[in-house]
């Protein structure tokens, strides 16, 4: 799993997203589960905890910097999970592309009949031009995290 976190419940502000994917030794990429909100600080700690009770996940990761380093202290001393601190090795499209790349090659599979998809496929399509961009960071950080050898 990976959470893209954002501090504000306005509508005008970014979307905390939590992405929950896996990886198998083929390196084929699943999607299992992708939401996103703005919502309060303790709200997203309560959704990230349902998770992961669902999941299960090997690791959570949260990328860290500015106010999400305060944060994902707050989550490890709140939180009983197996949270990991991320930090970006580069941008946002460099990034994305490790995605794009498994998706050409055929290797990214999602159920897109969940109620989710619609939202992360109309971001994803439009990245790195759409307004918003967290659910392809927590997707990414997600299959990314999986991919290095935290996934069951």
């Amino acid at each position: 799993m990976a959470v893209d976190l954002a501090f504000s419940e306005k509508s005008t502000a970014d979307f905390t997203a939590i992405a929950t994917g896996a990886v198998d030794g083929e390196q084929n990429a699943y999607l299992a589960d992708v939401r996103r909100g703005r919502w309060p600080f303790t709200l997203t700690l309560e959704l990230l905890a349902e998770q992961a009770e669902i999941y299960r996940p090997v690791s959570i990761a949260i990328e860290t910097g500015g106010f999400s380093s305060m944060a994902f202290q707050q989550a490890t001393q709140r939180l009983l999970l197996p949270l990991r601190e991320i930090k970006a090795d580069r941008d946002k499209v460099a990034r994305a592309q490790l995605l794009a790349d498994r998706i050409a090659c055929g290797k990214v599979f999602a159920n897109r009949a969940v109620p989710w998809w619609r939202d992360f496929e109309t971001e994803a399509l439009a990245f790195p031009a759409s307004e918003h961009d967290d659910q392809v960071d927590a997707v990414v950080y997600a299959l990314q995290s999986a991919a290095s050898g935290c996934y069951r």
